[in-house]
Formats: structure tokens, C-alpha cells, sequence
């Protein structure tokens, strides 16, 4: 994967990439939000061009690149992430198929969907954690990888590598210096409508979608997204994995009660430290018991790592930048083993989704 130009590096971090199958260029460009008319006479660019803002500030905010690959449509994009968009996806896979790849901030993730169904959906940096492993979604992703040739220890190795490895298996099309100095047809993206309210989630599985009518606090951040509401997201995450490994100590007890009383900054420094201090506790612990022994091997050694996560998840929920701080409290709380079968882990992947939702919208 990749080839040896140097706007690979600039697309590292920006890039959008959808494989349509089964629709035409102008069904790819009207469900994206583009200027069909602009097929009549299309203007041919390279990738090399885009990355180096050759179009610097057009109307409507950005360009999507299209380009045909026998049977796939391929759309790029470098400054937006419409294609990531799971209502999007469904539209696009009516017919057919729809692979999506976003890289950057927050990580790497990949959403394939098939005859208008989301059927997988994961980070792929969380399938080169090895804590992780042993999850069921972890597991089935890396079977699914699997049947198309990828390897398990190639996520480990290089797990942006590893997406993309996917995605040339699943196409057919390899991504080589091609994508950069070859041609592509440029349409400009128009202004995305923007309403008076707030664009709810589109929630992928019907057990989200029911979770969501029953849990009135979950409801509301699918109805009403925004950037207000991720600290009480990360709330419900680092209280979740409190109450999964029945965590009790009054450092923690202090620090859930933090979230809602805002102490002072010097208070909350020391209720991290002291919940790190914790987490170390618990990991010594482990270690003492039987050093070197693998943690599900021993139940008792499984529990003090995972009560280690929900220490470790409780003070990263106490930092300020919300942002980033969404995703180590996720980490944390995933290792602890939330049960596939209950709302908990519902939650979390619900949660997830709404956190990705409001960061493509507000980037």
C-alpha cells in the first residue's frame, strides 16, 4: 500500500476515501452533497494538486475527487468527511456496496456496508491492542480481515497499513503513486444545509436504535449532538466501567462526584494523581500474585487489571480537553470487559458513534 510520493504524508491525516460499488459517479456526487452539473464539463485534477491547495478556498467548502476503477467508484476527500456518514453509507450500498476509510484525528476507522446495511464498523488501531484481543468485536473483525487476507499481527504492525490493505483486497485496486499523479474528476462540494437544530445520529444497528428509546440521557445526545455534550458522555463512560468492576474507594467516590461539583484545578490534579496511584496499586498486585502469568488465566488477576482500566478511565475523564480526552476513557472503559449482551456495552459503541458524529460536524 502507498507509494513513495510525498503527498502521502499530507493525506495521512486528511483523507476520506469511499469505494462505491453498484452506483453510477453522479449518484456517488449527489449523495455527497456536490455539484452534479459540474459532470457535464468535468475538470481533471490530481491528488497532488488538491494536497497542495491549488483550489485554496472555493465556495462550498472543499473538492471531491471521483475516479472509476472497473466496477468501483472511488470518491476521495481531503478537507471533509461526508463520506463517513452512516446514513450516507446505507444510500450509497443500496445496489451494491460501500467501503469508507476516515485517517486522522481520532484515529483510523473503517465502516463497510452492504445492500443498505451496515455489517462492520471498527477503529483499526483497537485491533493492534492486544488487551483487546480477546473482545468478541475484536475477534469477529480480525476473522473478517482474515478472509481477505489479512492477518491479525498485520494490525499490530501497522494498523493504518492494514486498513488500506483491506480495502485494495475488497476493490481489487491497489494504492500506489497512481492515486496521487494520476487524474481524478474534481466537483466542488456545496455548503452542507444547516438547520436550526442539531442533526441527529444515525445510529447503524436496531439494538442502538432501541437503547436509545428506552435510555432518555442517551436519547438526547443522538437527538441533540454537540460538543456540550461530550463531558457528560465521558461521565457515563468512566461510570460505566466503575460499575462493571464493582470499583469502590473513596478516591474514586470523589472523583465521580467531581464531575458534577467542578473543583478547583489543584483538587482535580490531585484526585489524578491519587487514582493513578490506584491503578498501580492494582497492577503490582497483579504482578505479585503470579509475574508473568497471563491475566485470563487467573480471574483474580483479571479483575485487578480491569479495575486498573476503570481507575485509569476515572482520571482521564477528570482532563479538561473533552476532545481527545473522550477517546482514553473508551480505551479504558473497553478493557474492562463490558459483556457483549447488555446495555453497557451498548452504550459505550453508542456513545462512539455519537463522539465521531460530533467531531466530523464541528471540524
Amino acid at each position: 500500500m502507498y507509494g513513495s510520493h510525498a503527498s502521502w504524508a499530507q493525506l495521512d491525516d486528511h483523507m476520506c476515501v469511499t469505494w462505491i460499488s453498484g452506483a453510477t459517479p453522479d449518484d456517488v456526487v449527489r449523495a455527497l452533497g456536490a455539484d452534479s452539473i459540474e459532470l457535464v464539463h468535468p475538470r481533471t485534477v490530481t491528488v497532488q494538486e488538491e494536497a497542495e491547495n491549488v483550489f485554496t478556498e472555493e465556495p462550498g467548502g472543499g473538492c471531491l475527487l471521483i475516479r472509476r476503477h472497473e466496477s468501483w467508484v472511488i470518491a476521495l476527500e481531503i478537507k471533509s468527511r461526508r463520506g463517513a456518514d452512516y446514513a450516507t453509507l446505507t444510500t450509497l450500498s443500496q445496489q451494491g456496496k460501500a467501503i469508507n476509510i476516515t485517517a486522522g484525528r481520532p484515529g483510523t476507522q473503517l465502516t463497510y456496508a452492504v445492500d443498505g446495511q451496515v455489517v462492520q464498523m471498527f477503529d483499526a488501531d483497537e485491533l493492534s491492542e492486544d488487551d483487546l484481543t480477546d473482545e468478541p468485536d475484536i475477534r469477529q473483525a480480525h476473522r473478517w480481515a482474515q478472509s481477505f487476507g489479512i492477518e491479525p499481527q498485520e494490525w499490530a504492525e501497522h494498523a493504518e497499513a492494514a486498513v488500506f490493505n483491506l480495502a485494495e483486497a475488497i476493490t481489487g485496486m491497489e494504492m500506489d503513486d497512481s492515486w496521487v499523479t494520476g487524474g481524478w474528476t474534481a466537483v466542488r462540494l456545496l455548503p452542507e444545509p444547516r438547520s436550526a437544530t442539531h442533526v441527529p445520529v444515525s445510529l447503524p444497528y436496531a439494538e442502538m436504535r432501541q437503547l436509545a428509546e428506552r435510555n432518555s440521557q442517551i436519547r438526547s445526545f443522538v437527538e441533540k449532538p454537540s460538543i456540550e455534550q461530550i463531558p457528560a458522555m465521558i461521565h457515563m463512560l468512566a461510570h460505566i466501567a466503575v460499575a462493571t468492576v464493582g470499583l469502590s474507594a473513596p478516591v474514586v467516590d470523589a472523583a465521580l462526584a467531581a464531575f458534577d461539583s467542578r473543583p478547583a484545578e489543584q483538587e482535580v490534579q490531585r484526585l489524578q494523581v491519587e487514582l493513578t496511584a490506584l491503578a498501580d496499586q492494582f497492577r503490582m498486585e497483579a504482578w505479585n500474585r503470579a509475574p508473568g502469568t497471563i491475566r485470563e488465566t487467573d480471574p483474580i488477576i483479571d479483575t485487578l487489571y480491569r479495575k486498573q482500566d476503570a481507575a485509569l478511565a476515572v482520571a482521564a475523564a477528570l482532563n479538561d480537553d473533552s476532545m481527545s480526552a473522550f477517546n482514553d476513557v473508551a480505551r479504558h472503559a473497553r478493557t474492562t470487559k463490558l459483556r457483549r449482551d447488555n446495555d453497557d456495552y451498548l452504550m459505550l459503541e453508542t456513545l462512539d458513534i455519537c463522539y465521531r458524529h460530533i467531531l466530523k460536524s464541528f471540524m
